[in-house]
């Protein structure tokens, strides 16, 4: 596809660019990782955001803004009472898709897709960067008779426990595993991704625990490239 010529759009929080983790510049100098920054630079160049936009303007669905207006006003001060920093825009932007996604009538019941929908997205962001609080959300998943031990994983239980009158048992069991499912990725995706910066001090985990004050990680043996156990290199695997 050529390029069509035309200014590129500008983004202020450009794709791949977290709700927590994000830097103050705007368009393509926001993205740190330079080969992440070059691939969305071809995207934009070939034009097609620009046609995505062009496709789109004419669309105008009819869509509850006071319903996701109140939802969102409702799970600001949720959060708050829960000591959870979710970001304004997050919950402004998300409980807006909802709205146009999936109109719901009943506004009970819009108010607690709305929570999961929110919270999932910022539990994504949360476990991306702290792994202690990764491994703390599967464990109160994996070990429901456990008290939860943060915030997050008490908040998990109430957006569940809000969402299942509605809910037919099955559908929520389901739904539960595919949320736990998705957070082992997350996991999974921050341990292997390199020069990774956590939010967390911890430096032990489920997979390691090095011993205090050895300065080297637990392995008897030299480390493979890309295990969990040892040092990353800093370039892909070979």
């Amino acid at each position: 596809m050529q390029p069509t010529g035309r200014p590129l759009p500008r983004h202020p929080r450009p794709p791949g660019i977290d709700t927590l983790d994000h830097t103050a510049g705007r368009g393509l100098a926001a993205i740190a990782d330079p080969r992440h920054r070059a691939m969305v630079a071809d995207v934009l160049a070939d034009g097609l955001v620009e046609a995505m936009i062009d496709f789109t303007g004419p669309f105008d669905p009819p869509v509850d803004h006071a319903q996701a207006r109140a939802s969102a006003d409702l799970l600001s001060a949720e959060f708050a009472a829960w000591n959870l920093p979710v970001p304004a825009a997050t919950i402004r932007h998300i409980t807006l898709m909802r709205a146009l996604m999936v109109p719901l009538t009943d506004p009970a019941l819009a108010l607690a897709v709305d929570r999961i929908w929110v919270f999932t997205t910022h539990t994504d962001d949360v476990c991306s960067h702290d792994r202690a609080e990764a491994e703390s959300v599967l464990q109160a998943g994996i070990l429901p008779e456990t008290p939860a031990m943060s915030a997050h994983t008490r908040f998990i239980r109430h957006m569940f426990h809000k969402i299942a009158p509605f809910c037919d048992p099955v559908f929520l069991a389901a739904s539960k595993t595919f949320f736990y499912t998705a957070i082992t990725g997350v996991l999974m995706e921050a341990d292997f991704t390199p020069k990774r910066v956590t939010r967390s001090t911890a430096t032990t985990s489920a997979f390691s625990t090095a011993s205090p004050n050895s300065g080297s990680p637990p392995c008897s043996s030299p480390t493979p490239a890309w295990t969990p156990c040892g040092t990353r290199p800093s370039g892909p695997p070979s």
